[in-house]
């Protein structure tokens, strides 16, 4: 196995294979893995074979994870590798065994345990398959950066990165550099907080003297007395990632504003969340249109009198697409919530069916959906952070107007309109029929 038989597939936009969540991004099959050191498998190297969900038919192991199943039968390891290897399973085993004894084709093993290698080079291939220690040492690598790493509301930061906190809340609208990072869980975390506290220095950017009296005179309140800047504890504030804004690494060039004046950093604050939300709802409504399209080709394969019977559901999914692409206006937590599914269509729909006896009760189904979120996600399909793309379509041709394509419920209504006219001409044809045999 070479480092090119670890290339990932193409895989389809609307059937996505399941995924599971490994220390540092999201597996799936054929990915390429190395076992963390502190599980039966330490740092040996391999492919993901399968990945069973959580909740699925086909998660049979009782854990409470998914179950990844891994090929660590890898012919790449070095000599030295394989050496090693043997030792260790023989020392666990109680006797003397030969790699070829091994069965390490495919490994169940907790998604906790492993580590993504990433878009695999030859070098990263050479550094985890040549020895325990250059193994060990690649994770550790990747380890101490996730240590120090954190997601803000809209990216990941890390130590030395610039921050901007979110206006309308203390602190709202300074400008830091992240100093250092607490993870929750970890022996350094010492608040209370659920989350991680990221440690802020809030006073080192060069701001100019007005924004300064405006600094002090702003956390000055939060204290009750007036303050100078130079009394004030800014050099290492504790955060939740909720309050902080990626500025995008560590370069402030081009960000002139936001130490201008307190109105200019919470003008530019505030864009940048408006941006951000702005991003996830035309993802979610991208999908939500990709869903859409891939519903009205699955009916192709169906029968006209198939299609009628199926009128209320497919009546049901336009209500469905109609209201969250049009009338509705997406919470925060609702685009969080729906982008983790592959059909979030599908979601709103199956709640739609329960109650519609009006369009506007279509609310209820959203937040219904959202009262179950532990049964939905157990139950639909999710993804990862990669959006879906939704296929390319070619431009309508200058000279030519497209005709209007009916909407499905309007078929369906077109479709029993003719039926009943037919039916209507077959009584009146019987009644004539029966005239002219009378006369």
């Amino acid at each position: 196995m070479d480092a090119q038989e670890f290339e990932t597939p193409l895989v389809g936009m609307s059937m996505l294979p399941p995924k599971a969540q490994a220390i540092n991004g999201e597996i799936a099959c054929f990915d390429v893995v190395i076992a963390t050191g502190d599980c039966n498998y330490p740092y040996l190297v391999g492919e993901v074979n399968a990945v069973n969900k959580l909740g699925t038919e086909d998660h049979t192991s009782g854990s409470l994870t998914d179950d990844v199943f891994v090929d660590f039968d890898s012919e790449i390891y070095s000599a030295q590798r394989i050496r090693e290897i043997e030792e260790y399973f023989s020392e666990h085993n109680g006797k003397q065994m030969r790699y070829e004894e091994f069965d390490l084709s495919n490994v169940r093993i907790s998604p906790d345990k492993l580590i993504c290698i990433p878009a695999p080079s030859a070098d990263a291939i050479s550094q985890v398959t040549d020895s325990y220690m250059s193994a060990r040492a690649y994770c550790d690598e990747i380890l101490t950066k996730i240590a120090k790493t954190s997601r803000v509301i809209n990216g990941e930061v890390e130590v030395g990165n610039w921050i901007i906190v979110k206006p309308g809340i203390d602190y709202g609208c300074l400008v830091g550099q992240v100093t250092d990072i607490d993870k929750l869980g970890s022996p350094n975390h010492g608040t209370d907080n659920k989350t991680d506290d990221i440690h802020v220095n809030l006073i080192a950017a060069d701001y100019g003297e007005h924004r300064l009296k405006e600094i002090a005179e702003q956390i000055g309140k939060l204290y009750g007395v007036p303050k100078h800047v130079d009394e004030l504890p800014l050099d290492d504030v504790i955060m939740a990632p909720d309050m902080l804004l990626s500025l995008c690494g560590t370069d402030l060039d081009g960000h002139d504003e936001i130490f201008a004046s307190y109105n200019d950093a919470y003008e530019f604050g505030n864009e940048l969340v408006n941006c951000y939300f702005d991003s996830l709802e035309n993802e979610l409504l991208d999908r939500v249109e990709q869903n859409f399209t891939d519903y009205n080709k699955s009916l192709l394969s169906f029968g006209k009198q198939e299609i009628i019977d199926m009128a209320g559901r497919i009546e049901i999914m336009d209500d469905a697409y109609t209201f969250m692409t049009t009338d509705h206006d997406f919470t925060d937590d609702e685009l969080y919530y729906y982008l983790k599914f592959q059909n979030p269509l599908e979601v709103v729909a199956d709640e739609w069916a329960v109650r519609r006896s009006d369009l506007e009760d279509m609310c209820y189904a959203m937040d219904s959906a959202l009262e179950h979120r532990d049964e939905h996600l157990a139950r639909y399909a999710l993804v990862g952070a990669v959006p879906e793309v939704p296929a390319a379509v070619e431009p309508a041709s200058a000279n030519t107007t497209p005709p209007k394509k009916q909407s499905i419920k309007e078929q369906i209504l077109e479709g029993q309109r003719k039926l009943a006219e037919r039916d209507a001409k077959g009584v009146a044809n019987t009644k004539n029929t029966r005239k002219e045999m009378e006369h």
